[in-house]
């Protein structure tokens, strides 16, 4: 009905992974990441099963990475008897953090299947070098998730921490939490 409320309804999703990387070169990093997908609205849930392939690369200019990844590749969710397609995304991204700076810079460009490509810049600033960071960003996306985003992160040892808000939308604010651990810690280059 036009202009009256119907009703609540909600939703969630949520993403389970594991992930490999490792150096193929001393400037060359490939790594994989295989993730099991649960979407849910209402009493309607839905599954999927996809991979994600990303490599970095380190030139010879201090604090400098190129990035590019590959996300997605996977099955469909099927809710009751509709198929949808994973948004498929490939991204290629450069950062800068030199090696004795508080601070680093990103860029991104996102191509995503059925979507306009989209840029996202942001920053950070280590409060607390390698333990408590915090960042902001903006995205141009045409879809939901546009506008400037915070977030911070605490790492400590092998594990980290990271948490990032961006304010209402059309559907409400949106809150990412992550928790990583690496098996081995991370060596600076």
């Amino acid at each position: 009905v036009a202009g009256k409320s119907t009703g609540i309804a909600t939703a969630q999703s949520g993403v389970f992974s594991a992930a490999y990387a490792a150096p193929i070169r001393e400037f060359l990093d490939l790594g994989i990441t295989a993730k099991a997908i649960n979407e849910r609205f209402d009493e309607v849930s839905a599954n999927a099963f996809a991979m994600d392939l990303g490599l970095i690369a380190r030139p010879r200019i201090d604090g400098l990475t190129i990035g590019a990844s590959l996300l997605n590749l996977g099955t469909n969710l099927i809710f009751l008897n509709r198929s949808e397609p994973l948004p498929l995304s490939i991204r290629g991204g450069v950062a800068l953090r030199p090696e004795d700076a508080n601070w680093g810079v990103i860029g991104d460009l996102v191509w995503t299947r059925g979507q306009s490509t989209e840029a996202k810049v942001g920053g950070e600033y280590w409060i607390w070098p390698g333990h408590v960071v915090v960042r902001a960003g903006i995205n141009t996306a045409d879809q939901l998730g546009r506008g400037v985003s915070i977030g911070s992160g605490f790492n400590w040892s092998q594990l980290a921490l990271d948490y990032a808000y961006t304010p209402a939308s059309e559907i409400g604010s949106s809150h990412l939490v992550s928790l990583t651990y690496a098996f081995q810690p991370h060596v600076s280059r």
